[in-house]
């Protein structure tokens, strides 16, 4: 009887959780066509009520990136990526949306924790190969951005070095000019 009711109580959870996940792919649809519509406000409280924290994160994300508001966006997924550490789409969105607001070092997290989620996905799996090229993309993106970053860092540092030069040379004019003179 307790084995019955075990089996029961998993199968309704189950279809429970089937039920959610329906519920939570029609949702997607519906926030992808309000957002299509324009309708980004209904969109994102349409996000805001999906079960599924990852997917709800990811959603959330979109709209606002949709709306041009890319640092929400970030800040969404990453809230969504401390609920859902495992949500492969949540973290390339995070590290799309690190590379979009110029943040190399925190794109380079994201694509080094989407490194470690697809090497844990079977070989030979369709999903994994794909993810694997999308990997690849992000990778050289976030590369170059990097050397951006660090060329940046370069040129700013040679200004600086520079500007210190420009002063200490006019400082010294200035000192030569206004030396009293001295007469024999």
């Amino acid at each position: 009887m307790a084995g019955a009711l075990l089996i029961a109580a998993a199968c309704i959870a189950l279809a429970s959780a089937s039920h959610a996940g329906a519920q939570d792919a029609s949702a997607a649809d519906d926030v992808h066509a309000r957002v299509a519509a324009g309708d980004l406000v209904g969109a994102l409280q349409r996000a805001r009520d999906v079960h599924a924290p990852g997917l709800a994160a990811r959603l959330e994300a979109e709209v606002l990136w949709s709306a041009g508001d890319l640092n929400g966006a970030l800040a969404a997924a990453r809230e969504g990526l401390v609920a859902a550490p495992n949500e492969l789409a949540l973290a390339r969105l995070a590290a799309d949306l690190s590379l979009a607001l110029d943040l190399a070092h925190e794109a380079r997290r994201h694509v080094t924790s989407l490194a470690r989620d697809v090497a844990l996905l079977p070989q030979g799996d369709s999903d994994r190969d794909w993810w694997l090229g999308q990997l690849a993309a992000l990778e050289s993106s976030t590369s170059a951005a990097e050397r951006a970053l660090e060329a940046r860092d370069t040129a700013l540092s040679r200004a600086r070095s520079l500007g210190s030069i420009l002063i200490a040379a006019t400082l010294g004019a200035l000192l030569v000019l206004l030396r009293p003179e001295r007469r024999a």
